[in-house]
């Protein structure tokens, strides 16, 4: 099974900076496995979008890092002095995604907060060869053999078409038929071994990474 579900809980007298050095170092490694990831839980870290701090700075740097979406913006705490989201929902795959929310209840000083996920398509989600079919290459040489196909291309249907809404979805099924044509990766084995690979992810952005989260330790 290709997925993993995490509930975390961070006390609020744990040393928030341990506690996010462990949880980088969790998700970089399930990243790594090529998992879909949903964490889940009690951060006690305020990731409300209008209020700003180092922690909060700190947590969605780690999260935005590894390929996840915060998928909580509300408030999932409220007192008498103020409200907060602490609790949240950290995903891979945002497209899977239904609903997503919090719901009103006195069971505890908490909100619940609820997320729906398509599952149905098993295979899409949880098998062995999931992506497979999507995954595309960027590499010089095929980026070249696009813009000559796009070149190429006869684009007098779309220019000589008066319906504005015909002609962008004319230019769209061209511009797809061009870019699977010269990107789609289709050898099982590359698209294997593209999966595990994170290009974008080089030793200076490491080095950069690092720096910056000291960078805002040191601050804090």
């Amino acid at each position: 099974m290709v997925g993993r579900i995490r509930v975390k809980y961070r006390p609020p007298v744990q040393n928030v900076d341990s506690y996010l050095e462990h949880l980088d170092k969790l998700i970089s490694t399930i990243c790594n496995e090529n998992k879909n990831i949903l964490l889940m839980g009690d951060f006690n870290i305020d990731c409300c979008p209008t209020k700003t701090s180092s922690e909060k700075n700190k947590l969605l740097q780690i999260i935005t890092t590894n390929g996840l979406v915060q998928l909580i913006n509300a408030p999932t705490r409220i007192t008498a002095n103020g409200q907060s989201t602490i609790d949240n929902f950290f995903i891979n795959k945002s497209n899977k995604v239904k609903l997503v929310g919090t719901f009103l209840s006195d069971i505890s000083d908490h909100l619940p907060i609820i997320a729906s996920i398509d599952t149905s398509k098993t295979k899409e989600m949880f098998s062995s060869d999931v992506g497979l079919e999507n995954k595309f290459s960027f590499s010089s040489m095929r980026i070249d053999k696009l813009n000559d196909e796009l070149k190429a291309e006869g684009w007098q249907d779309v220019l000589s078409c008066r319906d504005v809404n015909k002609a962008f979805n004319m230019f769209v099924d061209i511009y797809k038929k061009c870019f699977n044509k010269n990107c789609l990766i289709t050898n099982r084995k590359k698209n294997l071994k593209l999966l595990k690979q994170k290009p974008w992810i080089d030793k200076n952005i490491k080095w950069l990474k690092k720096q910056t989260f000291q960078k805002v330790h040191q601050e804090s």
